[in-house]
């Protein structure tokens, strides 16, 4: 039989646990938390190629080329304020591995996409947008260019070659739209964002948001 002596001791030590755990969860402030939905969006702002680019999997090269944007809305849903302090951006490669190349970001924008700096703080309970702007590997395609080529004039252009900005084949439809001979393919990044308590966040950006 166990002990009536043994039996407190046990339930003496229980007690102990759960009381130094729950002065943990009141004491210990809980860690950063953000909801992150991430969109790439269309912007007037004139395309430039940059330089050659090789993933080092395939012979193809690739022309860096932007700015292009996604937009990062974060929310805060904490009871305290969340600071977020770095964003970095890397792309993922044929064989899945990521891939740094020089000024691979532009730069971080507000809506007006005039030039954020952070860290931005988020009150609690509130949502910021950021705009991110990279430069992408794209098919090169010099005629397609000049100095005030639009996203959506350099796309057009492309189209009329019979391919979009990836080399994914295309076919003009009723009314001058075109459709995709099949499922395209487009760059992918890796975003991490930090926050204040060096808990990170990670999303993928892509030009055509179905690309895995």
């Amino acid at each position: 039989m166990i002990k009536h002596e043994t039996v407190n001791s046990v339930i003496g030590v229980l007690g102990l646990m759960i009381a130094l755990v729950t002065a943990y969860h009141q004491f210990v402030p809980e860690g950063d938390k953000i909801d992150i939905d991430v969109s790439p969006i269309p912007t007037s702002v004139p395309l430039k190629q940059h330089f050659d680019f090789q993933d080092g999997i395939s012979d193809e090269v690739f022309k860096i080329s932007g700015p292009f944007f996604w937009e990062f809305t974060a929310y805060n849903s904490l009871d305290r304020t969340v600071t977020i302090k770095d964003i970095d951006t890397k792309l993922f490669s044929g064989a899945g591995s990521l891939i740094d190349y020089s000024n691979i970001t532009v730069g971080t924008f507000d809506r007006e996409l005039k030039p954020l700096s952070l860290p931005l703080l988020i009150g609690s309970h509130e949502a910021k947008v950021i705009l991110i702007g990279l430069n992408v590997p794209i098919i090169s395609e010099d005629s397609c260019f000049s100095s005030q080529s639009s996203m959506s004039s350099v796309q057009r252009c492309y189209f009329e070659k019979g391919y979009d900005l990836f080399g994914n084949s295309v076919s003009t439809i009723q009314g001058g739209a075109v459709s995709w001979d099949e499922l395209p393919k487009s760059p992918v990044f890796l975003s991490t964002v930090k926050t204040g308590d060096n808990s990170e966040f990670h999303r993928k950006l892509s030009f055509y948001s179905f690309t895995p």
